[in-house]
């Protein structure tokens, strides 16, 4: 357990970090809804994911647009 704030609600962890200058950061963690809070990079990281799932998307929607009018020109062509 780690170091309790009971103004917060939240605990204070120092966590193992990946990088050896950096052995431990301080993490909260919110014991209500059980989860980690985000550090800024994680956010950030969160973020920059959520921008390119985005970008994806947009490409996706105008290519299926594209296909779209090909197709409805096409009807229209065999309709005539």
């Amino acid at each position: 357990m780690g170091l309790v704030s009971g103004v917060l609600g939240l605990e204070l962890w120092a966590k193992v970090n990946d990088d050896v200058e950096v052995p431990y950061v301080l993490r909260l963690y919110d014991p209500v809804s059980e989860a980690w809070l985000p550090t800024p990079a994680w956010s950030e990281a969160e973020r920059r994911a959520a921008e390119a799932r985005a970008a994806r998307e947009a490409e996706a929607r105008r290519a299926a647009e594209a296909r779209i009018a090909e197709l409805e020109a096409e009807l229209t062509r065999l309709r005539r």
